[in-house]
């Protein structure tokens, strides 16, 4: 990708980041779920909005996470945090 698309994410980039296929990504952005804007017939991300949308999505699951009562453990699905610092997808399992 040419330098100065770098902070331009792709549909196909974006769905690859949140394990899921670009036209998920693209009703999302129709539906205003994810920051995007429309050129032509295609989508595209500010990478540094995408990224904050992501972290803010992130921590207000931890937040409610945090504040709701646990009656029994339950198996949690993976979780995704964007370490903006190394630009890099870090993996992780919670504990029940």
């Amino acid at each position: 990708m040419s330098p100065i698309l770098s902070d331009i994410l792709t549909s196909e980039v974006v769905a690859e980041l949140l394990a899921c296929e670009p036209s998920t990504v693209e009703e999302a952005a129709r539906n205003k779920e994810l920051p995007a804007v429309k050129y032509g017939r295609g989508w595209v991300f500010p990478k540094e909005a995408f990224l904050a949308h992501i972290n803010a999505k992130a921590k207000s699951n931890v937040c409610a996470h945090m504040h709701s009562p646990r009656k029994h453990a339950v198996h949690e699905r993976p979780s995704v945090v964007i370490d903006e610092s190394q630009g890099a997808l870090v993996h992780y399992l919670r504990s029940g």
